[in-house]
C-alpha cells in the first residue's frame, strides 16, 4: 500500500509536479502578466480590463463591459508589443466582455444592510415562536445597519 500520509496545503499548491502546482503557477503567471498588461493602460482603463487567459500564444483580455472592451481594443497592438518586449510572442489577442470579480471592501470595513434588509428581518422576527431565533434576526438586523 502506497504512503499517504497528510501533506501541507502550501506544500501540494507549490510542488512543482502535480496538477494542483501547474493551475497554481498558472494562476501566478497569469497574474504576473495581468500587471504587465495594466502598465500599457491607463488607471481609468486598467479598473475595468483584466488578463483573463493566455496558452498557446493566444491572449484573452476581459472588460467589464463592451464600452470598455471597444477601448481596450484599441490597445492590442501596444499589449502586444510590450509582452514581445518581455519576450513573450502572443499570436492572437481577443478581447471579451465578462464582469470583473466582486472586489473586497476595505480592510476593517464591514458591507452594510440596507434599511429595508433590516426592516425585513425585523419583520420576520416579529413573526418566528423561537425566542431565541427572533432575537438573532434582531441583533443581525441592528449590527446591519451600522
Amino acid at each position: 500500500m502506497p504512503d499517504t500520509k497528510p501533506q501541507r496545503l502550501d506544500q501540494v499548491l507549490t510542488a512543482p509536479t502535480g496538477r494542483l502546482g501547474a493551475i497554481t503557477s498558472h494562476a501566478r503567471r497569469l497574474a504576473e502578466l495581468d500587471a504587465l498588461v495594466r502598465l500599457c493602460l491607463g488607471d481609468e482603463l486598467a479598473e475595468h480590463c483584466r488578463l483573463a487567459d493566455l496558452r498557446s500564444g493566444r491572449l484573452v483580455l476581459a472588460a467589464d463591459t463592451p464600452a470598455w472592451a471597444t477601448r481596450l481594443r484599441y490597445h492590442t497592438p501596444g499589449i502586444r508589443q510590450k509582452l514581445a518586449a518581455a519576450g513573450l510572442a502572443v499570436a492572437e489577442c481577443r478581447v471579451v466582455v465578462a464582469p470583473l470579480p466582486a472586489r473586497d471592501p476595505e480592510p476593517g470595513r464591514r458591507p452594510g444592510m440596507s434599511a429595508l434588509g433590516a426592516g425585513t428581518l425585523n419583520a420576520t422576527a416579529d413573526d418566528i415562536r423561537d425566542p431565541a431565533l427572533a432575537a438573532a434576526l434582531r441583533r443581525l438586523a441592528k449590527n446591519g445597519e451600522g
